[in-house]
């Protein structure tokens, strides 16, 4: 691969996963819902808990529930209301941010923030104390022209640069360790998104390079490869795998209600998620697929009554001579026949997932619904978070999101997770 993401051989296969659906708060049924801290866990469940058909088909375990009450059965976790930690401020200073690109976690809870907007990264202490700031405009060491993602990989501190198309390598105390190209892992694609964990496994999906398209949505091809972030070797990962696009004059970006792929590492091995299906895919370390998990859904079919309402309900944030073009531009693109069903995807520690269910603007939706996955696959509970709230991390403490107030200041919260009972609330 490029980037000096270059990559190790990692032997550990996934374990056997767990064929049923439950989760215990905080480890412990009796808790009520104020002493729990910690982030829900995922343990083995009666099985009638779930209606699973379950079968090997070439080394691939393939566990289908396609129970349409599935979902309603689930426990239901919320957030609490009042953050445990908020960072951030209206003065000038080191919590002041311009624009967050992104947030990793280390195992002392350090918070590490990229700032999209001041090119800057900056770190936190487990109490919200700053520590430092790095980074500045330009084109040397440590300098950006365009903050996008940061991650905590192998005990390093990952950040790329979108517009410089290169990977800067920071140690814990903010001190650069080396600049290396983002490069893709094959001729003929441009990298479009990576990730990495604690433990230095690695993933990068590359996108399709295409000739100029006319106007209107396309899909390119997307290649995902898979390593361990400091070694030259690359595991390509099987199957194919899309992202949808759009191009309108000189703006080329993702199709609003089109579909891609996302992908997620642990220590070991690969998760991924095609964000029109529901669906789960586990690789091997090696790039080798070892389970399928697919669950029921109810389809949203797309009527042009709702494409409509959407239009509508888009068009709101823009000013009032913007409106009526966007609207035109909107409608004129062409749209999938039924809602895609998730829309983002971040990692759990221990190897599971979250993953948001899609939710289109004009359902005036106050909560966006998460699906929390084990690491073995299985949907154990639905987390509501409130709208306004952009989760972009779990910790064992809780899920840490992005907020901004009525003046559009954007400050980063710890919220611990909650699983709902009587006499709680959701926020």
């Amino acid at each position: 691969m490029c980037c000096g993401c270059s990559f190790l051989r990692a032997s550990a296969l996934l374990t056997p996963f767990l064929a049923a659906l439950a989760v215990v708060s905080c480890g412990m049924r009796d808790h009520q819902p104020d002493d729990c801290s910690r982030v829900p866990s995922s343990p083995r469940a009666d099985a009638k808990d779930a209606v699973l058909h379950v079968r090997d088909s070439a080394g691939i375990r393939i566990v289908e529930s396609f129970d349409r009450d599935q979902l309603g059965r689930l426990p239901r976790w919320t957030l609490r209301n009042d953050p445990h930690l908020r960072i951030g401020s209206l003065e000038e200073g080191p919590a002041a941010f311009g624009r967050i690109a992104g947030i990793a976690a280390g195992p002392d809870g350090t918070l590490y923030v990229s700032d999209a907007l001041n090119f800057q990264i900056r770190a936190f202490s487990r109490v919200g104390e700053w520590r430092w700031s790095k980074g500045r405009l330009g084109d040397g060491p440590g300098e950006f022209r365009g903050v996008q993602g940061i991650e905590l990989c192998g005990g390093r501190i990952v950040v790329a640069d979108l517009f410089s198309r290169r990977l800067t390598v920071f140690d814990d105390a903010g001190s650069v360790l080396g600049t290396e190209r983002w490069s893709p892992a094959v001729g003929g694609f441009v990298p479009s998104r990576w990730t990495c964990d604690v433990s230095g496994m690695w993933l990068q999906i590359d996108r399709e390079s295409v000739a100029r398209v006319e106007e209107g949505p396309h899909r390119v091809r997307a290649h995902l490869s898979t390593g361990a972030f400091g070694e030259k070797r690359v595991q390509p990962l099987g199957g194919d795998f899309w992202i949808d696009r759009y191009r309108h004059t000189t703006i080329d970006g993702p199709s609003d209600l089109g579909t891609s792929t996302l992908g997620t590492v642990f220590s070991g091995g690969v998760h991924i998620v095609d964000t029109g299906r529901a669906e789960l895919r586990t690789y091997s370390s090696h790039g080798t697929l070892v389970r399928i998990v697919r669950w029921y859904v109810e389809p949203r079919v797309v009527t042009r009554e709702f494409l409509r309402e959407e239009a509508d309900a888009r068009s709101k944030v823009l000013r009032p001579e913007q409106r009526s073009t966007y609207r035109a531009l909107w409608l004129s693109l062409r749209h999938p026949s039924v809602l895609p069903v998730s829309d983002t995807l971040i990692p759990v520690p221990g190897g599971g997932v979250w993953v948001r269910r899609f939710e289109p603007r004009s359902s005036g939706a106050r909560h966006r619904e998460w699906w929390m996955i084990s690491a073995d696959g299985m949907l154990t509970g639905v987390l509501e978070v409130p709208e306004g709230l952009s989760l972009r991390r779990v910790v064992p403490e809780g899920a840490i999101g992005v907020v901004r107030d009525s003046l559009g200041v954007q400050f980063v919260e710890l919220r611990q997770v909650l699983e709902r009972g009587d006499g709680y609330h959701a926020p």
